[in-house]
């Protein structure tokens, strides 16, 4: 996306919010979370997710299937939030939700089941959505974490 008088931000985000705040003389001195992380074991959900994340963002989209995949990105990507799959093949999504937490990243959980979010409330003031998440109602979380602005009214 093409920003700042023309030019494309040199941090590479491309979300309307972001270069609406992002100027060259901040992007030298601060480091970039534009990426978002997907944690979901189910290929298609992951899919779906990736695709309603990208269109309300703007952002890259780092999708894992496992908590050690997730750990890996972690490893690499700087994220500025997170979907977590509550219940994942045979594991939960609770270290990288530790992780994140520490790292002050907001995340929302997802879970097929009401009220599965929280993992039983070792994280109750994090947001949950249950699947099959709308793009309304993961637009709303997004902007109650201040993620989103006006501009992305749908």
């Amino acid at each position: 996306m093409v920003g700042h008088d023309g030019e494309a931000c040199p941090c590479g985000s491309g979300s309307v919010d972001h270069l609406l705040t992002h100027t060259p003389e901040t992007a030298a001195v601060q480091p970039t979370r534009n990426h978002i992380l997907v944690l979901e074991d189910n290929p298609l959900i992951a899919m779906d997710q990736e695709a309603m994340l990208r269109k309300l963002s703007g952002a890259d989209i780092l999708v894992a299937a496992s908590v050690a995949e997730a750990q890996a990105l972690l490893d690499t990507k700087r994220v500025a939030f997170a979907l977590l799959d509550v219940d994942l093949a045979g594991e939960t999504s609770e270290p990288v939700a530790k992780r994140l937490h520490a790292d002050e990243v907001p995340f929302v959980f997802v879970s097929g089941y009401e009220g599965g979010g929280g993992l039983g409330g070792r994280f109750a003031e994090a947001p949950s959505l249950v699947k099959p998440l709308s793009e309304g109602d993961l637009r709303t979380a997004m902007r109650d974490l201040r993620l989103l602005g006006d501009a992305t009214r749908g």
